[in-house]
């Protein structure tokens, strides 16, 4: 299911420090990360496990899906799964699971990433329309990132068509998968579909600051650059 507040953030373990940016774009505001840290804070103290739950989910979806930044993303993604287990929690598994794969890919770990994404896909089944999406927006990343191109233009289209079939379609989640499909088109040459693409996906947001705005800008240029050789 869709998460709670989509920017919520717990501290990192000391082992694992945690850019909190991505490694190209703008900060995160100050005020941003301190309300989040309070939040998760808050949550740990009064011993509210689930709303720990997903405010690893949130923070594991910032870094995994929206910065394309695994690495940042892996401890608290890996934490949510283990704590969704643990809980016995329904709501945020399937997600867990299509960004665990993602990062499991992004190691090199070719064999667990799509086994993740197999998991994530087979309990969305359960009828929850935006899981499905979501986790069939992680196997087309794991794809993407396995050099299996044609499997994940096949993956990516087909994530973008089932979130546009939720009521999540012209929101935020809508956006991006087309973001991240317009990267992978750019990325085969495609120029002018990925121009298309980005189009689709800016028509779902409202106009954007920080990080997400420099992310589109950079792409809008790239795409731009390319056009021009």
């Amino acid at each position: 299911g869709l998460g709670g507040p989509r920017l919520c953030h717990e501290n990192p373990r000391p082992e694992s420090p945690l850019r909190v940016c991505p490694p190209d774009g703008p900060p995160i505001s100050a005020t941003t990360l301190r309300a989040a840290h309070d939040a998760c804070r808050t949550a740990t103290r009064m011993g509210d496990q689930h709303n720990l739950l997903n405010s690893l989910r949130t923070r594991a979806e910032m870094f995994v899906v929206e910065m394309r930044d695994s690495a940042s993303g892996a401890v608290m993604a890996e934490r949510g799964l283990a704590l969704s287990v643990r809980l016995a929690d329904t709501w945020n598994r399937a997600e867990l699971l299509g960004m665990n794969g993602v990062v499991a890919a992004a190691a090199g770990d070719a064999e667990r990433g799509l086994d993740l994404v197999r998991q994530g896909a087979e309990h969305a089944q359960r009828g929850d329309l935006f899981a499905q999406a979501f986790v069939e927006h992680c196997r087309a990343r794991v794809l993407e990132l396995l050099g299996r191109t044609a499997e994940a233009d096949a993956a990516f289209e087909e994530a973008v068509r089932r979130m546009d079939a939720t009521e999540y379609g012209r929101s935020v989640q809508g956006a991006m998968p087309r973001l991240d499909r317009a990267e992978f088109l750019l990325a085969q040459g495609r120029v002018a579909e990925a121009e298309a693409m980005l189009a689709e996906a800016e028509a779902r947001l409202t106009p954007q600051v920080g990080w997400r705005a420099a992310h589109i800008a950079r792409l809008r240029e790239r795409i731009a650059a390319v056009a021009r050789r």
